[in-house]
Parts: C-alpha cells; structure tokens; sequence
C-alpha cells in the first residue's frame, strides 16, 4: 500500500459509522447480526477504545456492550463536528472530530482521534484501528 488514504473517504466513515450507531441506539433499524455487521466489520480484532474515562476497551467487548444498547436511546441524535482528517503515510489516516451525543434531558461531547488503516484485502475500504475520547466540557 503506498498510496495515501483518500480524507474524503474517511470523513464519510466517520459519518456513516456514527449514524448507524445513533439508529442502533434509537432502535430505529433491527437488531439482528445482520444489521449489526455493519459495526462488527467496521471494528475488527485488534481495535481498541480509550473512553473519556481513560479505560480501554477491546472490540470484543465494545461490540458485546453496544449489541445489548440496541433501542435503549430512542431520542439520541449523534453529531460530528469540526473534523480534521490527514493522511501522512501510506495506508493510514487520523480523524480528529467532536463527538456531540444530544438526548432531551441531557447531552454530551467528546473529542475523538481515530485511526484507519486500508485494508489489504478488500481495496478502498477502511478498518478502524483505534479511538481516543476526551470529554468536553459545554
């Protein structure tokens, strides 16, 4: 792979990610492992999760925890702002973005660095291979 990750590629992972997890979270799409392949597949062996909280996380348990979260947050809007992404070496790219997690009663933001790698098997798709989380105070 010598070539650089497209940033424009990334940015919409990014976003498509994140609106899948707000529907799976809203309930508004089936819980099924079909449906929920579009996250298994996206979060593969080997990808971690450091929270706000400084724990990490494997994707082994990120995607046991967020299976059971399905329709537990009927009124969550998730939304990406002020995304930075860059692509320095080949196959590799790094988004920077706020994270804001919007509900009724209560909302959050966290501010989010992902790393993505092309894969090797599949051409012009990405894995997710790591995040870090850091919350933001509004």
């Amino acid at each position: 792979m010598n070539a650089l990750v497209d940033t424009a590629l990334v940015a919409a992972e990014v976003e498509n990610l994140h609106q899948f997890i707000q529907q799976w979270f809203n309930g508004s799409i089936p819980k099924s492992e079909e449906a929920f392949a579009r996250l298994s597949t996206s979060w593969p062996h080997g990808f971690t999760l450091i929270d706000p909280h400084n724990e990490c996380h494997s994707s082994t348990e990120l995607l046991k925890s967020t299976y059971q979260l399905h329709g537990q947050f009927p009124n969550l809007s998730i939304q990406i702002k002020n995304m930075k992404v860059s692509s320095h070496l080949p196959g590799t790219a790094v988004a920077v973005y706020e994270e804001w997690h919007v509900e009724p009663i209560e909302s959050e933001a966290r501010l989010c660095s992902a790393t993505f790698a092309l894969e090797a098997v599949h051409p012009g798709r990405l894995s997710w291979v790591h995040i870090h989380e850091s919350k933001l105070a509004i």
